[in-house]
């Protein structure tokens, strides 16, 4: 049987799963010094939120479930959210305690609560979950066949990882074309860093496409990487230099004193010190190059966005998909800065 979609009735099981996690920091706190009973609380507590966890993923799942397969997945994901929800209590409970702070955390998380649940409940909308899961991924006759959505994120991986690695080197030749002693170059690199900086990137994407594409003979896949590249990697310079001036003189004249060359200088000393000062930064615009190749759908590339307008035009299923599309982007996005974070950590870890 077909579900109709998912209903209120997991409610409880939400409120069950939050219950544990906050019992789960009263556990720590109050038994603090307690820490032989704490480990078995924990787990049991730990199986209650996993239970729950469980519950809500079985009981509403959002797919058509036919087989071990998709119990085995249900499973999986339960494991997940009650991890999740286990890790994120007891990583800020190892905080100092902030009653003030945890308050207003709960009442504006059961304010969000009550406002999506009236909201669910009142909206006059024949939700159709399970739908959208051949748009993702189906198995005929046990082959893995992929949906046009993935096909979208494969897509859209492929335009942000190339125009990501095309618009670091982009930012890195600008910013130190714009440092150079060559008024040629900085004056190219002023004028590309503000033109590019101050034109949006909609009208970029449109002039590359329908201007400069036609007449190099250039692609609309490879039209939008440039477009994209051109774009962040103006952002990207002026980052990039901002980074290298904040190094103080005193260690360009240190390094030349003990013979090093000058690409011996910056591959050594200015450009380790650089990324530890501006990856956040970089991150930042790597992130945004993701979200901004949305853009590229309106040339007719067939990325996550524009499959998901394709789907919505089909089959009218608007909540469901822009939903679908937006956790999507998101788990890309949040992937990206969880790397980078940890790639963060360790070369503080290095430099100390």
């Amino acid at each position: 049987m077909v579900k109709p979609g998912i209903d209120i009735p997991c409610l409880d099981k939400i409120v069950h799963l939050f219950f544990f996690s906050v019992l789960s920091f009263t556990i720590q706190y109050e038994l603090k010094n307690h820490i032989q009973i704490q480990i078995y609380l924990f787990i049991i507590v730990y199986a209650l939120i996993l239970g729950s966890s469980i519950e809500i993923i079985q009981e509403n799942f959002i797919f058509e479930r036919s087989g071990e397969f998709f119990d085995l997945l249900a499973d999986l994901l339960g494991v997940i959210i009650g991890f999740t929800a286990y890790k994120l209590f007891t990583y800020y409970i190892s905080k100092p305690l902030n009653f003030k702070k945890w308050l207003k955390l709960f009442i504006f998380l059961i304010s969000i609560l009550i406002v999506f649940t009236f909201g669910y409940r009142n909206l006059e909308y024949n939700w159709q979950w399970y739908r959208v899961k051949p748009f993702l991924f189906v198995f005929k006759n046990g082959e893995f066949v992929r949906g046009l959505l993935l096909d979208g994120i494969i897509i859209t991986l492929k335009i942000s990882c190339i125009g990501l690695i095309l618009s670091l080197i982009m930012g890195f030749t600008s910013a130190f074309a714009r440092l150079s002693s060559s008024p040629v170059f900085r004056f190219t690199s002023w004028f590309y860093v503000e033109t590019i900086r101050n034109t949006p990137l909609l009208i970029q994407i449109f002039l590359m496409y329908f201007v400069i594409a036609p007449v190099l003979n250039i692609s609309a896949f490879w039209s939008a990487i440039i477009a994209l590249s051109l774009f962040e990697g103006a952002y990207s310079s002026e980052i990039i230099r901002s980074g290298i001036l904040s190094i103080p003189q005193g260690q360009y004249e240190a390094a030349q004193s003990i013979g090093l060359s000058t690409p011996g200088i910056y591959i050594k000393i200015i450009i380790p010190q650089m990324l530890k000062q501006t990856l956040p930064m970089l991150a930042g615009q790597s992130i945004s190059l993701i979200k901004d190749s949305a853009l590229v759908s309106t040339i007719s590339i067939y990325d996550l966005t524009m499959q998901g307008q394709r789907i919505v035009s089909q089959t009218f299923l608007t909540f469901e998909i822009w939903f679908t599309v937006a956790l999507c982007y998101f788990v890309i996005t949040a992937s990206l800065s969880f790397f980078i974070r940890k790639f963060e950590d360790r070369i503080n870890f290095i430099n100390q």
